[in-house]
């Protein structure tokens, strides 16, 4: 074998090396889930006492923070609509910026809960934002828009992502609702894709070259 050839097969090995090692982070992608895409509810909020704050509460290894604590877990609100059913977490409008940080136990392919608004209006648009994150990286982000449920604006939020999963999310109702309350929170275990190791690629390339010049070497003698 010649040493040009040699070397090509040595660069053609740690391109297909680099090329793995990219396409095990690819670019995270941000989806909508229904409610079908999700089992039953793992927090119901009926886990803990009435009046219990929200912010630093753990449930089932899910723990909640709040930028501005005004959240309790309540048998008030909006009652009970097709989403939410008492008790359920409830908080005030947020016009200075609350936002909602959920952390989980492990990583997730997918989230979801039930949210009702006390706003005016009876489709409220952009009622709720939510962001992924994977570590310190944020994922992206989707806003739901609230519908009649069959009363209050509402509905089910569910948010998901294909190519990467995560281990938090952060949450935000419009500054246009006055309060709101979700409950019955879900969530999917996110299920590790099989990806050739880089490593793998460099020694199955290895051995390749070593053959080559195994038989390069029989050749001369």
């Amino acid at each position: 074998m010649k040493q040009g050839s040699l070397n090509r097969l040595v660069k053609l090995s740690a391109l297909a090396a680099c090329g793995v090692a990219l396409c095990s982070h690819a670019e995270a992608s941000p989806i909508s889930l229904g409610i079908g895409s999700f089992g039953s509810p793992l927090i119901t909020f009926s886990e803990v006492a009435i009046g219990t704050p929200l912010n630093g509460l753990t449930i089932n290894g899910f723990s909640f923070f709040e930028t501005i604590p005004n959240t309790t877990v309540t048998s008030g609100g909006p009652l009970n609509t097709n989403s939410i059913t008492q008790p359920a977490a409830l908080g005030f409008g947020n016009p200075l910026g609350e936002t909602i940080t959920v952390t989980m136990p492990s990583l997730m392919s997918g989230f979801g809960f039930g949210y009702a608004t006390l706003a005016p209006g009876v489709v409220v648009p952009n009622a709720v934002t939510v962001t992924l994150f994977n570590g310190i990286t944020n994922l992206g982000s989707l806003s739901y828009t609230a519908s009649p449920d069959p009363m209050f604006p509402g509905g089910f939020m569910g948010i998901g992502d294909n190519t990467t999963p995560f281990d938090r999310v952060t949450f935000s109702f419009t500054a246009a609702a006055l309060a709101y309350d979700f409950d019955n929170i879900r969530a999917n275990p996110a299920t590790p894709a099989v990806v050739p190791e880089p490593t793998s690629v460099v020694l199955l390339g290895s051995g390749v070259i070593g053959l080559m010049a195994r038989r390069r070497h029989k050749s001369r003698a």
